[in-house]
């Protein structure tokens, strides 16, 4: 079963970042809801997986509504997509702190953080006075960050460098949405699927082969 369900999430994958390369919406909006989700239950179902796998859903669930209501040009759907990737990513920074948390990890994290933090706003304001959604949104994604900063542990560093380098994909992903929305940059929407959906794997690759050992 999950290897069928992997082949599917492979598919899904290519066939969205296809869609989007050649500005296909009908083949987009039929694969997107369906990406995330098969991403996530692909590695929910690895026979290493020994506890968590409910949180992982409930991340898939939060992220793919916030896909399906991203597809949508209306700022009220932009709004609670939003909300739920923030709740996604909450969701992600606690499955992160049940694992391990390092405070001196963390707080590298944190300071690497808040120096991107630092020049996003910068670039925002330069072209756009009102960012407090933005920043409010960016704030969430540092939660993430730093939780998956603080989860490093030194006989696993080698694994969890595919979380730290996921992580960074995420940031440049919003990142790249962020400015767009602005208009500072012209809107990429393969890039930012690309980035976004490795991202994804790298996290999950760390998260569910490196620590199935987690119980909760």
């Amino acid at each position: 079963m999950n290897y069928l369900v992997c082949c599917l999430a492979l598919l899904f994958s290519i066939l969205n970042l296809y869609s989007v390369k050649i500005g296909n919406k009908k083949l987009k909006m039929a694969t997107k809801p369906f990406l995330v989700p098969l991403i996530f239950i692909s590695f929910a179902l690895n026979s290493s997986v020994i506890g968590n796998r409910w949180l992982l859903f409930l991340i898939a669930s939060l992220y793919c509504c916030g896909d399906i209501l991203l597809m949508f040009d209306n700022k009220y759907a932009f709004y609670i997509g939003a909300i739920s990737f923030a709740c996604g990513h909450i969701c992600f920074a606690t499955y992160f702190i049940l694992f391990n948390f390092d405070i001196v990890f963390a707080f590298l994290g944190l300071v690497l953080y808040l120096t991107h933090l630092y020049f996003h706003v910068k670039k925002l304001k330069s072209v756009k006075k009102d960012i407090k959604l933005e920043l409010i949104y960016s704030s969430l994604i540092g939660i993430l960050f730093v939780s998956i900063f603080g989860s490093l542990k030194l006989d696993l560093v080698s694994f969890d460098l595919f979380a730290v380098v996921g992580i960074i994909l995420f940031v440049y992903s919003d990142s790249r949405i962020a400015y767009s929305r602005v208009k500072i940059i012209e809107k990429n929407d393969f890039e930012i699927m690309l980035t976004y959906i490795l991202a994804i794997i790298l996290i999950l690759i760390s998260v569910v082969y490196m620590r199935g050992s987690l119980l909760i």
